[in-house]
């Protein structure tokens, strides 16, 4: 994986259990793309623990090749250098926005991308979830699992539910995402 991290920050927050279950009510995840073995949601993930080498990275597999459906939470707290710029770092969320968008150009014509993500509209990688088909954004606050407690903890910002499709690529009338409040415990607009 990504290697610089905020001090005392961590990357194994989980997505809480009612969460996932809604999700894999309504979409069929075939890949959890930043996940472990202990919390991936999908029949198949990229992660750490991966027992093959290849498949340790999300960013760096393509995903085509494992399905259509993909899901990924990932670790809000790694920061790599900003290019050009060896003193300044920027999220690498960035990186998995735009792994969502290459995945969703490339694929066919059922790809579809869910990416839990901090509803963080100022940063600039939120520009990547313009295009996306929908954004949910999650009420109440996530409370997100830590694994060695398994008691749900909350972030200090909101998260947001973002959906790309392909749908939207060939429907040159709609401009801009579907923004939605949804509530996460009930599954409904909020």
């Amino acid at each position: 994986m990504l290697s610089t991290q905020l001090k005392g920050s961590r990357n194994d927050w989980q997505t809480p259990p009612l969460l996932r279950s809604h999700i894999r009510g309504e979409w069929p995840v075939d890949v959890d793309t930043a996940a472990t073995a202990a919390n991936s949601m999908a029949p198949g993930y990229f992660g750490p623990d991966h027992m093959s080498p290849a498949l340790r990275d999300g960013l760096a597999v393509n995903w085509q090749d494992y399905g259509n459906t993909f899901f990924f939470n990932p670790p809000y707290s790694i920061y790599v250098p900003r290019e050009g710029q060896k003193d300044k770092r920027v999220s690498v969320i960035g990186k998995w926005v735009d792994k969502a968008l290459a995945t969703v150009a490339d694929g066919g014509p059922n790809t579809t991308v869910i990416g839990l993500l901090s509803a963080s509209t100022s940063e600039a990688w939120w520009n990547g979830c313009q295009s996306a088909e929908e954004i949910r954004l999650l009420t109440p606050r996530v409370g997100f699992i830590v694994p060695e407690r398994g008691t749900a903890t909350s972030p200090p910002f909101g998260a947001a539910l973002v959906i790309w499709t392909n749908k939207k690529l060939y429907d040159s009338s709609r401009q801009f995402p579907l923004y939605r409040r949804w509530n996460w415990k009930t599954w409904e607009a909020a």
